[in-house]
């Protein structure tokens, strides 16, 4: 019944769009923002750039609104509408994840449409690939919505990984090959990018909030990482600042106890930054709802984070922990050791899978599966006694992220304007 009705769904949308099908395309470039109700760096960051081409070219940012309630119901029909009328009117449409109204409907073939995708790189299995699987969408729900169908460009952030990127992106049904990829980078790595210089440095006001609301982490630094906070505030003791941003795992919580029963907070303040949608349940003792026998850490130098985005936290941390997320490219940008904590590789693997194995790439000393053997590695770098080899992680963000540091903004911007009228 539920694919039955979807079916109709798509029937009604395909009748309801013929009209605006009808309308003048115009000179523009309509960007189609996530599924939140808000732009995103990236979205907010490409409009900027195109704005300052100064042509006369007509941009347009929307922000897809998904809803589940009556009124939320009400929403998304009006959001759906303005993106039929924006796509059926522009010469470029540009989403950064799967679109409903751009994958099941028929389209101008004057409108070029380009997906950026919202990561940066492709370490786990994603779209297509999961179908299926625990956090995957069903396979019949997924040929039934067109998901990632009518694209004519991708974003491919490296050769290594354009088998990977066309398989996500169901290339055996929708009819993707190697010349509907792209290999440019996201608008907000430039801002990583700048962030991490402190003469060009706006994240300056960005650390300063952060100060304020957390003033536990100021006087804090590690000698041997270009992205050493030392000079933040004054301070005696020199804890060092550790940011670790699990993935999200499809519903199942991160478990935060083993980590945590390593660290040492004298030394070091520990950050959470969980995923958006992670439901794992933090208490004030530190413990989650599925780590309850483990220890306490009611401890002010451990902070459950809600409020900064994980980019705006790289001004501010010095070490980065994290497993199978984009994230290890972005904190490659910003210059932050980072280490790998694949605590339930084999789990992950078997219910979702990945593209990259971490344990045989350049990085793979900085790879563990053991809390107490990774924190023993950390403290070793922070007495001084093992640096960290940032060349390393500079090589595996150069294999599976080809992209510079800065300028990717303006260059899509260019790639994009390309298409539009001369």
């Amino acid at each position: 019944m539920k694919i039955l009705i979807m079916r109709i769904a798509v029937c009604i949308l395909r009748i309801v769009y013929v009209p605006f099908k009808a309308a003048r395309i115009r000179n523009k470039i309509t960007i189609i923002s996530g599924q939140s109700g808000q732009p995103t760096a990236d979205t907010s960051m490409l409009a900027e750039a195109l704005q300052r081409s100064g042509t006369d070219l007509e941009i347009k940012l929307l922000a897809a609104r998904m809803g589940r309630s009556a009124g939320g119901a009400v929403v998304f029909t009006g959001s759906m509408l303005a993106q039929m009328y924006h796509i059926a009117t522009s010469r470029v449409v540009v989403v950064e994840r799967s679109n409903i109204a751009v994958n099941v409907l028929n389209h101008k073939k004057k409108t070029t449409i380009v997906q950026i995708w919202h990561a940066p790189d492709a370490i786990k299995k994603a779209g297509w690939q999961v179908t299926d699987q625990p956090g995957g969408l069903d396979s019949r729900v997924a040929k039934v919505m067109c998901v990632h169908r009518n694209y004519n460009y991708i974003l491919c952030p490296a050769h290594a990984v354009s088998g990977a990127i066309l398989e996500t992106f169901g290339a055996d049904r929708n009819g993707y090959d190697e010349s509907n990829l792209v290999y440019l980078g996201l608008p907000r790595i430039d801002l990583i990018t700048a962030a991490a210089h402190p003469a060009e440095d706006p994240g300056a006001e960005i650390r300063t909030r952060i100060l304020c609301q957390y003033p536990v982490l100021a006087g804090g630094g590690i000698d041997d990482a270009p992205s050493a906070k030392a000079g933040i505030a004054g301070g005696e003791e020199k804890r060092i600042t550790i940011m670790y941003a699990p993935t999200f795992r499809d519903g199942r919580p991160t478990e935060i106890a083993p980590l945590l029963g390593c660290v040492d907070f004298e030394k070091f303040n520990f950050v959470l930054k969980l995923h958006p949608l992670d439901g794992t349940e933090i208490a004030r003792d530190g413990e989650t709802s599925r780590d309850a026998s483990q220890s306490r850490f009611g401890v002010p130098q451990f902070i459950v984070d809600r409020t900064f985005s994980v980019n705006e936290w790289f001004s501010v941390c010095d070490i980065v922990i994290t497993d199978y997320s984009g994230l290890d490219i972005e904190a490659a940008v910003a210059g932050i050791s980072t280490y790998f904590y694949l605590y339930d590789l084999e789990q992950y693997e078997a219910d979702r899978g990945l593209n990259v194995d971490l344990r045989r790439e350049r990085i793979a000393e900085y790879v563990f599966e053991n809390a107490e053997k990774l924190m023993t590695r950390i403290e070793a770098q922070a007495a001084g006694i093992t640096p960290y080899d940032l060349s390393l992680l500079s090589a595996f963000r150069g294999k599976y992220a080809e992209f510079p540091d800065s300028g990717n903004a303006a260059r899509l911007a260019t790639f994009l304007k390309s298409f539009t009228e001369k």
